[in-house]
C-alpha cells in the first residue's frame, strides 16, 4: 500500500521567508556625444597591392594514365649546349678527290700536249738547219725508209742558201703519222704556205715537205 504522507511533528514552525531583495539601479541611458561634437576622421584605406608574383612553374602534367611522368630538371641545371657536326672529314675528302682529278687532270694535258707538240718541234728543228745553210743536219732530221732519197745535195739544189721565214700553226696526227702545216715564205721565191708530212719511229722523223 502507499506510504502516507509526511507531517510536520506537532508545534513545528516552519522558517520565516526571506525578504525580496532591493529594485537594482535603473538601466543607463544610450550615449549621446555633447552639441558640437565632431568625430575624428576615418583612417586611409590601405593601398592595394598585387599579389607577388610567383617564379614557380608547376610540374609537367602527367600524361595519359599508362605513361611514365617526364623528367623535371633540379632548380639551376641548364642543358648543355648541343655540339655541331664537324664536317672537317668530309672536306677533307672533297679535297683529296678533286685534288686527284686536278693531278689526272693535269697529266692528261702534259701526256696531250707533248704528243700534239712533238711532231711540231721536229718541223722546226728541220727548218731551222734549212735557214742555216746546214743541209746535212736538215737531211739527218728525215726517215731514210719515207724520205724518197732527200740528201743535204738535194736539199742544197732547192734552196741554195735561200733565206727563209716559217711558222707553223697546225697538226694533224692519225697512229704513227704526223702533217704539220704553216705559213712559209722564202726569198726571191713565191710561196706562201709549207706541208711537212712525219713518221714515228721510236722518234719523229720528217718523210717530205712541199711548199705553195
Amino acid at each position: 500500500m502507499p506510504a502516507a504522507p509526511f507531517a510536520p511533528p506537532t508545534g513545528y514552525e516552519p522558517p520565516p521567508i526571506p525578504p525580496a531583495p532591493p529594485p537594482g539601479p535603473p538601466p543607463a541611458a544610450p550615449f549621446a556625444p555633447p552639441i558640437g561634437y565632431e568625430p575624428p576622421p576615418a583612417p586611409p584605406t590601405a593601398a592595394s597591392y598585387p599579389p607577388p608574383q610567383s617564379h614557380y612553374a608547376p610540374p609537367n602534367q602527367p600524361g595519359p594514365p599508362g605513361q611514365p611522368y617526364p623528367p623535371v630538371a633540379p632548380p639551376g641545371w641548364a642543358q648543355p649546349p648541343t655540339q655541331k657536326k664537324s664536317h672537317r672529314t668530309l672536306w677533307i675528302t672533297l679535297a683529296t678527290i678533286f685534288g686527284v682529278l686536278a693531278l689526272g687532270v693535269g697529266s692528261c694535258t702534259v701526256w696531250f700536249v707533248g704528243t700534239v707538240k712533238a711532231p711540231v718541234d721536229e718541223s722546226n728543228r728541220f727548218l731551222a738547219a734549212i735557214d742555216t745553210g746546214d743541209y746535212a743536219a736538215a737531211a739527218a732530221r728525215t726517215d731514210p725508209g719515207c724520205n724518197a732519197g732527200m740528201s743535204a745535195a738535194a736539199l742544197d739544189e732547192i734552196f741554195a742558201g735561200t733565206d727563209i721565214s716559217y711558222n707553223l700553226t697546225s697538226s694533224s696526227i692519225t697512229n704513227s703519222s704526223a702533217t704539220v702545216s704553216g705559213s712559209f715564205s722564202a726569198q726571191g721565191r713565191n710561196f706562201g704556205l709549207i706541208e711537212l708530212s712525219l713518221r714515228k719511229q721510236g722518234e719523229w722523223r720528217v718523210c717530205g715537205f712541199q711548199v705553195t
